[in-house]
């Protein structure tokens, strides 16, 4: 068997020298340290506390607030039975109009799969953000970490609501800690001129839900 010249060996080592760099060179996913949030959720916490959803889970239906009590101004609803346009629906007692200016009675609904919600929406579990007290649809324009090419489903909340979108490297944050600004929040929002969205620290009014 013929013998390779030695400057042939030296380009064969060379080349697999940098094929190996290459792969030691990959950054790090994002996420580290994911745990479980809940059983069966789907959801995932990041040790840097920002929330990524690996799968489809099963949430426990639950609408947590108190019932109409049938004296409140506005009465959309008196009886859970009203209730019935989704699955899992409850008759709540609240106030409208931002300042609290009036007492109502509304449907709300929980869910325990995807399948209990609208297209465009997935069904967030108990606890995937701060306010979120039991299960609810949410608007999702990505439903697991498979759909983004970042790798990363994340949960984004906007005031007491959430919604589930693709992280990207136009981000700006991660999570609320690293916000300065007093009352600033890490949040999905619009980006100025461009009609894309991404992770910034925002104001209470500045995020948006519907991605």
């Amino acid at each position: 068997m013929a013998r390779l010249p030695a400057w042939m060996v030296l380009v064969l080592l060379s080349a697999c020298s940098k094929v190996s760099d290459t792969s030691e060179a990959l950054p790090e996913p994002a996420c580290q340290a994911p745990t479980p949030l809940g059983a069966g959720s789907g959801l995932v916490r990041c040790a840097d506390g920002s929330v990524n959803r690996e799968s489809a889970g099963t949430c426990t239906p639950e609408v947590v607030g108190p019932s109409c009590q049938g004296n409140e101004t506005v009465q959309n609803c008196t009886s859970d039975a009203e209730c019935s346009a989704h699955a899992y629906g409850r008759c709540l007692s609240g106030m409208q109009g931002g300042g609290g200016q009036a007492s109502s009675c509304d449907c709300s609904y929980s869910c325990a799969t995807d399948a209990d919600c609208e297209s465009g929406q997935a069904c967030l579990c108990a606890g995937a953000a701060t306010g979120i007290e039991g299960a609810r649809c949410a608007p999702a324009s990505c439903f697991s970490n498979a759909d983004c090419a970042s790798g990363e489903c994340s949960v984004s909340t906007c005031n007491d609501l959430a919604g589930l979108a693709c992280r990207s490297a136009a981000d700006t944050c991660r999570v609320d800690a690293e916000c300065a600004a007093p009352g600033e929040t890490c949040d999905l929002g619009w980006t100025a001129g461009t009609g894309t969205s991404k992770w910034a620290c925002r104001s209470y009014f500045d995020c948006v839900v519907i991605y």
